[in-house]
């Protein structure tokens, strides 16, 4: 445990200075950088579900996978938009299988309520894509995968004394979002310069990463952080 824990710490400190040097220098290109640590936070996934033996941590894997591939459309590429969004679509439903793990996959009540409410808010999508044929298809995807990782963040909650952490991961990669948001809203819609949305947007600090580095880095080891009894 202690053995664990060192490397645990380490690989922090290690992923602190990446995290500093990638923000703060251009010694290597930003995007390129960012994507990097994707790539690093999906052998570390993989690397924990094989050596430290978490139940379910395959499910973390699976959604590791899904963001690189999803990272690799809008961030690197920053291309083919639909199918980045909906590898991110892909890789929240799995960390909703995960958020269900940790109850032992007991549908109770609050399970049940949260489970409603996704169903519902696809559907509201969905229709909006129907009846308006203008809805553009991007928008709706965006919905979606949005409205899936906040109701995944509220019901993380739930298992909150299983696993501490995360809520934490999922705030920062709302954050994120929200920051990305603010992105496409000024290029949309008329903002006032003096604005919150506005500051956020044009910023020479990149806020949307700023959040979305560590969140990611939280996620990919995020098993390690489950309660002993989740364990096999």
């Amino acid at each position: 445990m202690k053995k664990m824990a060192l490397v645990t710490s380490i690989y922090l400190l290690m992923q602190f200075i990446y995290y500093l040097i990638l923000h703060t220098t251009k010694l290597i290109d930003f995007y390129v950088g960012c994507y990097i640590v994707i790539i690093i936070d999906v052998i570390v996934s993989i690397i924990i579900a094989l050596l430290i033996k978490v139940k379910y941590s395959y499910i973390i894997v699976i959604a590791q996978i899904f963001t690189l591939l999803a990272d690799t459309f809008l961030t690197l590429l920053d291309r083919y938009y639909i199918i980045g969004l909906s590898f991110f679509i892909c890789a929240q439903i799995a960390y909703y299988i995960y958020i269900l793990s940790l109850d032992s996959f007991k549908f109770n009540k609050n399970h049940q309520i949260f489970g409603f409410l996704r169903v519902i808010l696809i559907i509201a999508f969905l229709i909006l894509l129907l009846i308006k044929k203008t809805f553009d298809i991007i928008i709706v995807l965006t919905g979606i995968y949005f409205s899936m990782l906040v109701l995944n963040f509220i019901e993380s909650f739930i298992t909150i004394k299983i696993n501490f952490m995360l809520p934490i991961a999922l705030f920062l990669f709302i954050l994120c979002d929200v920051c990305v948001g603010c992105l496409n809203i000024i290029d949309i819609f008329p903002i006032n310069t003096s604005s919150l949305i506005y500051k956020i947007a044009t910023s020479n600090i990149n806020w949307a990463w700023l959040f979305y580095h560590p969140s990611q880095v939280i996620l990919s080891m995020i098993c390690l952080f489950q309660n002993s009894i989740c364990k096999k």
